[in-house]
């Protein structure tokens, strides 16, 4: 983890990105009412959590992530599918669950509906506990960062709720560090939430379709529609089978 610095526009000190990140990450937890090790031992994850938020100020750290990132489950499971390696598939679902930890909790945990919101935590969950056992692989026993993921993947809205909280403060520390990379980091985080939501939306309004489709008769006007929507979907995501 590359050790960023920044200026205090209070104390006008430079002050290391991490060592803040953490501070206010304590406080934004018990200003939820969220306190480290609340019901058990987690200041594992604080740790982890500060180290995540560190790099995604780092555009070299994004741009090398980037090329994990997938929309959806069946993109990201391709994606690990592609390499054989335990240390690369971990990185692909270390990557996304990062990202949707950051996404959600920095950018869209008020905006989304309850439906949206649970389908984000339980994929958050499945890509964390992936992770955390091929971590375990690599090392052959348990490690901190596969016991942090652990509780990342069994409790994942308690985190996204502290980082809603942590966001004004974070912000105000990114925003000192250059408009150039703030910039980038909230493109990244926006592009991937802009593909996501209509992909996500418009599978389900196909499957409803092909469903509705098998119990009407009616099937050339739903044959129409479902060509329709699967150009679009296919615009998102090129691998969708198209419908003849």
């Amino acid at each position: 983890m590359e050790r960023i610095k920044y200026v205090d526009l209070i104390d006008k000190k430079e002050k290391f990105l991490y060592d803040s990140i953490l501070g206010l990450l304590l406080k934004a937890r018990r200003a939820a009412r969220i306190p480290t090790n609340k019901g058990f031992a987690d200041e594992d994850v604080n740790v982890y959590i500060a180290g995540i938020l560190n790099s995604h100020v780092d555009m070299h750290y994004l741009e090398t992530v980037r090329r994990y990132w997938g929309t959806c489950d069946h993109e990201v499971f391709l994606r690990a599918k592609g390499y054989r390696d335990n240390y690369t598939t971990y990185c692909v679902y270390k990557a996304n669950a990062d990202h949707l930890l950051v996404h959600t909790g920095l950018f869209s945990y008020h905006a989304l509906s309850e439906k949206e919101l649970q389908k984000r935590l339980f994929r958050m969950s499945i890509y964390y506990a992936v992770a955390g056992r091929y971590h375990i692989r690599m090392y052959r026993k348990p490690t901190a960062i596969s016991q942090a993921m652990e509780k990342l993947s069994c409790w994942p809205l308690r985190y996204i709720i502290v980082l809603s909280e942590l966001r004004h403060n974070y912000f105000k520390i990114v925003r000192t560090l250059g408009r150039e990379q703030f910039a980038e980091l909230v493109h990244d985080i926006a592009r991937y939430g802009e593909k996501e939501l209509p992909y996500k939306d418009l599978v389900d309004e196909f499957l409803d379709t092909l469903l509705l489709r098998q119990r009407t008769k009616e099937k050339e006007l739903l044959d129409e529609k479902l060509c329709a929507l699967s150009v679009h979907i296919k615009e998102l995501h090129p691998t969708f089978p198209s419908v003849s």
